[in-house]
């Protein structure tokens, strides 16, 4: 909770220092270790104005704190705390809290009550400004978790240049709360349990990140950065990802089938293909991965759904489920080969270009389904194996002049 607790304590302290006169805000049924945070954080703050005089107010309904004392053991040691403060509007009774007038001594006066859900009478709280997440999120945080995502990351990597990265990070969080797989207290508890003691980059981080999403309900993505990584937005995988883990796209059974024959196809060609820890996940090799996949959708094997989820979903779903058999352009695979060796025509240097230019496209074209083929390149190599034509010797004036036309034309 701290974050949450730090952007609202960071808001009312802000308030306090621009106005004077009354101040009245209220809070909603945040659970009780974060608005136990709020009360200790504001009161130690207040604690330090030494320029002029703030005075404030802080209760707690009475209904939520019953809920409290006849909740968990945190719950009821909070409770105890919120007691010992004096937070605790015990008697069930705010007419008064709300009727109260600022000393001719105080320049400011604070009055905060939490949790307006349990609060009877809300009609009389017209007049006090809410902090719920909808305010701290457009007013607070300007509709961006970058602040969050700064403070959580500052102790580990230098923010510096990594403003995209941060950026980034921030949007994965901002689609995860849009699309209501948590509330901001979620985002939040989740900056704060997540050990980020091994990353040395922003980039890093994100990995990370990308790798433990199971408190949304979300499979690991991260295919969505390192070198190989989709050029797609993390947003667009939500759904299918969803779709795929709740099992609602293999309901039809000619949608199971068509995904299986996907399978079976891409098996045929990369089975046997090694792939990185980070895109397997828990499995030991790829046949193991697709042999899940295969149980999970003509079974709906549980076991097989939970060990899916340590997997990049990025690479199951662009690569393995949406798998299409390429066909060359130009008849099958023995006339494509057929086709011999292409001529081409015009200056050496533009021969070479040429020829250099189109071997790299069939490379890509050739190695763009295997990561370990373009690893593998290390040099490049232009030999000359046939010998055409020989030239009378020429004297050595027109060996320079020659020479000059050739620099010239390089140029």
């Amino acid at each position: 909770m701290k974050y949450m607790a730090d952007t609202i304590v960071k808001y009312v302290l802000g308030e306090t220092n621009r106005h004077s006169g009354m101040l009245r805000f209220v809070l909603p049924s945040y659970p009780s270790d974060l608005l136990l945070k709020i009360g200790c954080e504001l009161d130690e703050q207040f604690s330090r104005i030494t320029d002029r005089r703030v005075d404030w107010e802080y209760k707690i309904a009475y209904r939520l704190g019953k809920e409290w004392e006849n909740g968990t053991s945190a719950d009821q040691a909070n409770f105890e705390r919120v007691c010992e403060e004096g937070w605790y509007n015990e008697d069930d009774n705010l007419t008064s809290l709300r009727n109260t007038v600022k000393g001719p001594d105080c320049d400011c006066l604070v009055i905060l009550l939490a949790g307006y859900d349990h609060i009877n009478d809300r009609a009389s709280l017209r007049d006090f400004f809410h902090l719920n997440q909808e305010t701290v999120w457009e007013l607070c945080l300007k509709k961006s978790f970058s602040n969050w995502v700064t403070a959580c990351l500052k102790d580990y990597v230098n923010p510096d240049g990594s403003e995209e990265d941060i950026k980034q990070i921030a949007e994965i969080f901002k689609d995860i709360y849009h699309n209501a797989l948590t509330d901001m207290l979620g985002v939040s508890c989740y900056l704060e349990r997540l050990d980020f003691s091994d990353v040395m980059t922003c980039s890093d981080a994100r990995h990370l990140i990308l790798s433990n999403l199971s408190p949304f309900k979300l499979p690991c993505m991260n295919g969505l950065v390192g070198r190989y990584r989709s050029r797609k937005s993390f947003s667009s995988y939500i759904k299918p990802a969803q779709n795929f883990y709740n099992y609602s796209r293999f309901f039809s059974p000619s949608d199971r089938k068509k995904t299986i024959d996907r399978i079976e196809k891409f098996e045929a060609k990369y089975g046997d293909e090694q792939r990185e820890s980070d895109t397997l996940g828990s499995f030991d090799s790829q046949k193991q991965l697709l042999d899940a996949l295969k149980d999970y959708i003509e079974n709906r094997s549980e076991a097989a759904r939970k060990q899916l989820l340590s997997a990049d979903f990025v690479y199951i779903h662009d690569k393995i489920l949406s798998f299409k058999s390429k066909k060359p352009e130009n008849g099958d695979e023995e006339k494509r080969r057929s086709r011999g060796v292409k001529k081409i025509y015009g200056l050496p240097p533009e021969v070479f270009l040429r020829a250099l230019w189109i071997t790299l496209g069939d490379f890509k074209k050739e190695s763009q389904s295997s990561l370990l083929v373009a690893e593998n390149l290390s040099s490049i190599t232009l030999q000359s194996t046939v010998f055409r034509h020989d030239f009378d010797d020429e004297d050595e004036g027109d060996l320079e002049d020659d020479n000059e036309k050739a620099k010239t034309f390089l140029r």
